[in-house]
């Protein structure tokens, strides 16, 4: 079984995207809700995906992404965001896949669209 730690700020959205990984057949082993405390918790552990919110309240998602690239952590990487329209959305997806995430998500997202994406994830391992 795939395991995964979620960095999400929302009870809400980390409660719904868990649900989404357990039928995808992915063991969630850690949701931390704020950008401190993952850090020793990944650096212990190697993680098939780690999803990461863009826009915590103590920390910016793109900081994280930086922080587990320099960790080696290149594989599975998620990032979900509230905004991928526009220019700041264009910037935010660019940034997120230039440090290293493999894929970004715009909130609200179907349930559908993450297994796609998980599916592709593993064919791409």
């Amino acid at each position: 079984m795939s395991k995964a730690v979620i960095i999400e700020s929302s009870v809400y959205w980390a409660t719904y995207l868990a649900q989404c990984l357990e039928t995808e057949n992915i063991q969630v082993e850690q949701v931390f809700r704020k950008g401190s405390g993952w850090f020793n918790f990944l650096a212990r552990k190697k993680f098939d995906y780690v999803f990461v919110d863009d826009q915590l309240q103590d920390r910016a998602g793109l900081e994280i992404l930086h922080m587990l690239s320099e960790m080696g952590h290149s594989q599975g990487i998620v990032v979900f965001t509230h905004s991928l329209e526009g220019a700041d959305g264009n910037a935010i997806e660019r940034s997120a896949i230039t440090l290293g995430a493999d894929y970004c998500l715009q909130k609200p997202f179907r349930t559908k669209t993450l297994a796609r994406i998980i599916r592709n994830s593993r064919e791409e391992e």
